[in-house]
C-alpha cells in the first residue's frame, strides 16, 4: 500500500491555508509534498515515462562509454602528464554532471546533494580552463615570455566589456598571479559555500522556493553569481591571446564548450527553478511544481550533456606527442652552462 506523501513546509503558506486547499479545492497533497521517493517515483511510472526514463539512463551509460574510451586515447596519446591530467578531468565534465542528472532522476529526493556534487566539479572546471590556457602555452613562463610584449585587453566580459576606454595590461608574473586568483578563488569559495547550503538545508534552514530578503538560498545564490563572473573576467582576457596562439589546440571550441556548460548548469536550472516559485510550473503527482522543474531539468541536462560530450570528444581527442614540461634539477645541467647569477644550485626550473 502506498504510503501519503510527506507535506512540506512553506514559509509564504501557512499550515492552515493547504488544509484548506487540499480539502475544499481538491488540490492533490503531492502538490505540496516533498519529492517522492525512488519507490515512490517507480510506482508512479507508466508505459510511457517509464521509457523516457529507460531511454535517458541509456543515454547517459552511452555517454560514460565514450568518457571512458576517451580517457584511455588521451592517457596513451598525450605525452605531457600535466596536459594529460587538465585534458582528462575537463573533458570528463559532460559526462559527471550527466551521471548526476540521472541519479537525480531515478531519486528525486537526492537533488540537493547531486547539484552539489556537479556544481563542485564544474568549479574545479575553471580553474581547469585555465590551467588548459598555461599548459598550452608550455608552462608560465613560455606564457610570460610570449605575452610580455602583447598588449592584453582587459575591458571585455562579463565584467567590463562596456568599459572600452580601460586601458590594456602586460603580461608580467604579477598579473598572471593575480588573473590565476581571480579564477581559482571560484574553485575554492564554491564548494565552501555549497557546503554551507547543505548544512543549512540539513537544518531546514535553506529552502530554494523562498525568495525573500531573509532567505538564505538567495544570498548564496547572489554571493555564487558574483563569484562566477569575476572568475568568468580572467580567463576571457586570457582567452583572448589564447585563441590566437593555440589555434592548433582547439582552445576556442574548447572554450566555447566550456561557456555553453556554464550557460546549462547555471541559467538553465535557476530559470526552470524561478518558474517552479511563480507558479508557472504545475504539479503532476506525485512531484509537486519545484520537484517537477528539478525533473524537467535532469531530463534536458542528460541530453544536453551527451550532446556536449560528443562534441567534446571531437575536439580534446587530440593527439599531442610534445614531451611538455617536467622538474629538472639544475645539479644534472652540465656545470660549464650559463645558468645566470639569480639561480642556486639546489633550484628546479620546468622545461618544455
Amino acid at each position: 500500500m502506498a504510503s501519503s506523501p510527506e507535506l512540506k513546509t512553506f514559509a509564504k503558506f501557512p499550515p492552515q491555508l493547504i488544509n484548506l486547499l487540499i480539502e475544499n479545492f481538491s488540490i492533490p497533497k503531492e502538490c505540496f509534498s516533498k519529492p517522492p521517493t525512488t519507490w515512490e517515483t517507480v510506482a508512479s511510472l507508466n508505459t510511457l515515462h517509464l521509457s523516457i526514463f529507460v531511454t535517458l539512463t541509456f543515454i547517459t551509460l552511452l555517454s560514460t562509454i565514450l568518457c571512458i574510451e576517451e580517457i584511455m586515447y588521451l592517457l596513451k596519446k598525450v605525452h605531457c602528464p600535466l596536459k594529460r591530467r587538465t585534458l582528462v578531468w575537463s573533458s570528463a565534465a559532460p559526462t559527471v554532471i550527466a551521471i548526476c542528472s540521472c541519479v537525480g532522476l531515478w531519486i528525486p529526493r537526492s537533488a540537493m546533494f547531486t547539484d552539489m556534487i556537479s556544481s563542485i566539479y564544474f568549479a574545479v572546471c575553471f580553474a581547469l580552463m585555465l590551467w588548459q590556457m598555461i599548459e598550452g602555452f608550455g608552462g608560465e613562463q613560455t606564457l610570460l615570455e610570449e605575452l610580455k610584449d602583447a598588449p592584453m585587453k582587459i575591458s571585455t566580459g562579463p565584467c567590463c566589456c562596456c568599459c572600452p576606454c580601460l586601458p590594456p595590461i602586460r603580461m608580467t608574473r604579477r598579473n598572471l598571479w593575480i588573473l590565476s586568483i581571480g579564477t581559482i578563488q571560484f574553485s575554492l569559495l564554491r564548494p565552501i559555500l555549497l557546503f554551507i547550503a547543505m548544512v543549512l538545508w540539513m537544518d531546514g534552514k535553506y529552502d530554494l522556493e523562498d525568495s525573500s530578503s531573509s532567505s538564505a538560498s538567495l544570498w548564496i545564490g547572489c554571493i555564487l553569481g558574483a563569484f562566477t563572473v569575476l572568475a568568468m573576467w580572467p580567463l576571457q582576457i586570457l582567452f583572448q591571446e589564447a585563441k590566437v596562439r593555440l589555434a592548433d589546440q582547439n582552445i576556442i571550441p574548447k572554450f566555447a564548450l566550456f561557456q555553453t556548460l556554464l550557460i546549462l548548469i547555471t541559467l538553465q536550472s535557476s530559470i526552470l527553478g524561478m518558474l517552479a516559485n511563480a507558479g508557472k510550473v504545475a504539479c503532476a503527482p506525485p512531484y509537486a511544481g519545484r520537484a517537477r522543474a528539478q525533473l524537467m531539468n535532469n531530463h534536458l541536462m542528460i541530453i544536453e550533456m551527451f550532446i556536449v560530450a560528443v562534441v567534446s570528444r571531437l575536439y580534446y581527442r587530440q593527439r599531442d606527442e610534445k614531451e611538455g614540461y617536467s622538474i629538472v634539477s639544475l645539479t644534472n645541467i652540465d656545470n660549464n652552462m650559463d645558468i645566470g647569477n639569480d639561480v642556486t644550485k639546489n633550484s628546479v626550473i620546468t622545461q618544455c
